[in-house]
């Protein structure tokens, strides 16, 4: 009988611990995902050869982009330059 009540006490500790554990690949997974992501705009930065750009001159540009992004001819302006020069890649 004592062997039934430990199996009882040991299941919920495994479903946290289950829960835990996929909780942190969860949270791992997403943090790929962004990695790869500032990494994929890093490498269209360095593309357009805006590289050679100190960060806060970058970030400006990048603000007043963001502000052009509001008019939607920009957009697709924007869209139809990048997929002529865009460069296929591997």
């Amino acid at each position: 009988m004592n062997h039934g009540v430990m199996e009882r006490r040991s299941v919920p500790s495994l479903s946290r611990a289950t829960i835990k554990l996929k909780l942190i690949k969860t949270k791992l997974l997403a943090k790929r995902v962004e990695q790869q992501r500032f990494a994929k705009i890093g490498h269209l930065v360095a593309k357009a050869s805006l590289d050679h750009l100190d960060s806060q001159t970058l970030y400006g540009a990048l603000l007043t982009i963001k502000d052009m992004t509001e008019l939607r001819s920009n957009l697709n302006f924007w869209k139809r330059l990048g997929k002529e020069y865009m460069i296929p890649e591997d």
